[in-house]
């Protein structure tokens, strides 16, 4: 269905700029809109990447975004994924440049969470070709895509196949849980509770509308509440904040706590999310 030799040659339009490497939108001859990304320079091995884009080709789920294939051209090794015409999590709560928007009311909110969740969830309950349980690594706004009726679903769950823990732990320091930064000379190892913490960040985003990378949540969370009351958390620019917000700041809170035993399994996330009132 798709040629590589004539993808790879077409004007492309820069989307982003990620762990694994650029995301462009590029508009097919038959009219197809698709997005590839191009790898890091250096990045990947070969043998590595086909077996493991492979692998993550063949996991499907309305939660998760597509991998249609990778492939070679001219020395440099590209992914190609389903394309998203209202982009990420990311610009949609934060904005971007030339980009205007209207702020995501509660409603649209709490049901991003729910579908970034059960996309985590589906990660979790499959398996390598080896046994061990799958992981994300770092879940994060701007790899949660939304379609236009505003369910999302989860990209970049290859990367830490593809990529190194102290890569991705470097890149995304504010995301990450703390038995991952504080190792005391142990190997640096994602598990599922770490990503149960790096969900917590995100909902805690999703809550108050701040960016991780530039506001430490929990504790900009923890003052608020003392100054304000549970009024001071939530996003100003949200005109129809619910009650579920509340019991939402307590799931945040759940799956942040520094012991990795005690947060909840992704499957728990999602049934106290589905719990929520309207």
């Amino acid at each position: 269905m798709y040629d590589p030799s004539e993808m790879a040659p077409l004007p492309k339009e820069r989307l982003g700029e990620g762990t694994l490497g650029t995301l462009f939108k590029v508009v097919l001859e038959c009219g197809s809109i698709i997005t590839l990304r191009k790898i890091r320079d250096g990045l990947v091995k070969s043998k590595d990447f086909e077996c493991w884009i492979s692998f993550f080709g063949g996991v499907r789920d309305v939660c998760l975004v597509p991998i249609h294939f990778c492939f070679w051209y001219g020395g440099e090794a590209f992914v190609l994924y389903e394309y998203y015409c209202l982009g990420s999590l990311e610009e949609l709560l934060h904005g971007s440049e030339g980009m205007q928007f209207t702020p995501l009311n509660w409603g649209i909110r709490q049901r991003i969470a729910l579908c970034a969740a059960m996309a985590i969830a589906s990660i979790h309950s499959r398996i390598t070709k080896s046994g061990e349980s799958l992981i994300c690594g770092v879940i994060k706004s701007s790899n949660i895509l939304i379609r236009v009726d505003f369910s999302a679903c989860l990209s970049g769950y290859e990367t830490p196949y593809l990529v190194s823990p102290a890569t991705i732990i470097r890149r995304n320091s504010s995301r990450v849980a703390p038995e991952l930064t504080y190792t005391h000379n142990r190997p640096q190892v994602f598990t599922q509770k770490s990503d149960v913490y790096s969900f917590g960040v995100l909902l805690l985003e999703l809550i108050t509308g701040k960016k991780p990378a530039m506001t430490n949540l929990g504790k900009y969370v923890e003052e608020s509440k003392k100054k304000e009351g549970l009024k001071g958390i939530y996003d100003k620019r949200v005109a129809d904040v619910k009650e579920s917000v509340v019991e939402m700041i307590g799931i945040a809170e759940s799956c942040l706590l520094h012991n990795p035993n005690e947060r909840p399994s992704m499957d728990r996330v999602v049934q106290m999310i589905q719990g929520l009132e309207e």
